[in-house]
């Protein structure tokens, strides 16, 4: 492996280590902060920069493909496209309607299992990016299908009355987290970063996509249909990755790095422990800071733990 490609995997890793370790605490302060807790100016500011998390795995998502795009030519194995389908099956698992189905709520069951999170938007707009690339003018095709997801947002976001499980895909109406329009955007872009190979380019996105989150008017209400919600996002992400490829990612620690390295065992198995936690508690009675804290720690540890396991079984198979 080249020195560049050492380079990059090392800032990379770092970035997804970084950015899963900073959603576990996402999630845990969402679901055992004491409601008095949320109710402050800190945890607003707080709840900002974790909107940061979901568009800088997919933008890194986006990034990694781009750069498997340019080695295989826009040719992809069978293996490929069950990971993607498997990636979004552990999406649809995570959601599967458990007390629904108990209760027999068929309506309920099928509106909460045809939730869309951040990994079926990863898996489907991985897919379609790599078909984009297949068309005759591939880099335009591309570039036409991130200003679709992106453009045509608020428009999509008016559409109802669609079976739920193609409504999720679209917009949050049915509840839905990570619909396509305009998530898949920051996937787009990242594609765009690694095909280029560009390093200017993370500098050039942070200051037209601030320029642009700055200078467009916000609607009323502010919801992620809008162009600002999408740009000042990318901007601070293109920001965070551009320092981070050009540190090189040498002074990241291990650990970080090991949890880049396991960020999908690491992002799904943080949200199975969570939820027994739930259970455990009885629904989260709501705790404080240092308490939150001591929960994240509990969860980093033991997920840390299994990569570790992980690592040391991977490298005895390739000896």
């Amino acid at each position: 492996m080249n020195t560049d490609s050492s380079r990059r995997l090392a800032w990379v890793d770092g970035a997804r280590g970084i950015a899963v370790l900073w959603m576990i605490q996402t999630h845990v302060c969402n679901a055992f902060l004491a409601p008095e807790l949320k109710n402050t100016p800190a945890f607003v500011r707080l709840t900002y920069l974790n909107g940061l998390v979901a568009p800088t795995f997919l933008t890194i998502s986006g990034y990694l493909l781009g750069l498997a795009i340019c080695r295989r030519k826009g040719v992809f194995p069978a293996r490929f496209w069950w990971r993607l389908l498997g990636i979004a099956g552990c999406g649809y698992a995570l959601h599967f309607p458990f007390f629904e189905v108990w209760a027999r709520d068929w309506d309920g069951a099928l509106r909460s299992g045809s939730l869309v999170d951040v990994l079926q938007c990863l898996a489907l707009s991985q897919g379609l990016f790599v078909l984009a690339w297949r068309l005759p003018r591939p880099a335009f095709g591309g570039l036409a299908l991130t200003a679709l997801f992106v453009g045509a947002a608020p428009a999509v976001y008016q559409i109802q009355e669609l079976p739920v499980f193609v409504q999720g895909y679209l917009n949050p109406s049915s509840g839905s987290l990570f619909p396509l329009f305009p998530w898949a955007g920051f996937v787009g872009f990242g594609v765009w970063a690694g095909v280029s190979h560009r390093r200017h380019l993370w500098w050039a996105g942070a200051l037209t996509a601030l320029g642009l989150g700055l200078v467009l008017p916000r609607p009323d209400p502010f919801t992620g249909a809008s162009l600002p919600f999408f740009f000042e996002r990318l901007g601070w992400v293109c920001l965070g990755l551009g320092a981070l490829e050009w540190s090189g990612g040498g002074w990241i620690p291990e650990m970080v790095a090991l949890a880049g390295r396991r960020s999908l065992e690491m992002y799904v198995g943080h949200l199975v422990l969570l939820g027994g936690l739930w259970g455990a508690l009885h629904g989260g009675r709501g705790v404080g800071v240092w308490e939150a804290a001591a929960l994240w720690g509990m969860l980093v540890g033991v997920l840390l733990a299994w990569g570790r396991w992980r690592d040391s079984r991977d490298r005895i198979k390739e000896s």
